[in-house]
């Protein structure tokens, strides 16, 4: 199965060179990924995936980090005031 592995990546690696490169040739800004976000999401969708962006991939109040009430301990926690919601109820 390694082997089957190393085949796999070896015939992947033309395709990810040129794809390193092009993100970095067109290199955005930490939470401006939207260039990046966009290919990336194609590829998926070409692969058969259901992608969903924006609030359709599960609403404002699900994105970790955002400030909320009663989140800290949680295993969603980001400590106290932060973390994801889904879930909160």
């Amino acid at each position: 199965m390694d082997a089957e592995i190393v085949n796999a990546a070896q015939g992947l690696r033309e395709r990810t060179v040129a794809r390193r490169r092009d993100f970095h040739k067109h290199a955005e800004a930490g939470w401006t990924e939207f260039r990046t976000a966009s290919v990336v999401a194609k590829t998926l969708a070409d692969l058969g995936y259901q992608v969903l962006t924006g609030d359709e991939a599960g609403g404002r109040d699900c994105h970790d980090g955002r400030p909320v009430r009663g989140g800290a301990g949680t295993p969603f926690s980001a400590g106290p005031g932060a973390g994801g919601s889904c879930g909160l109820g």
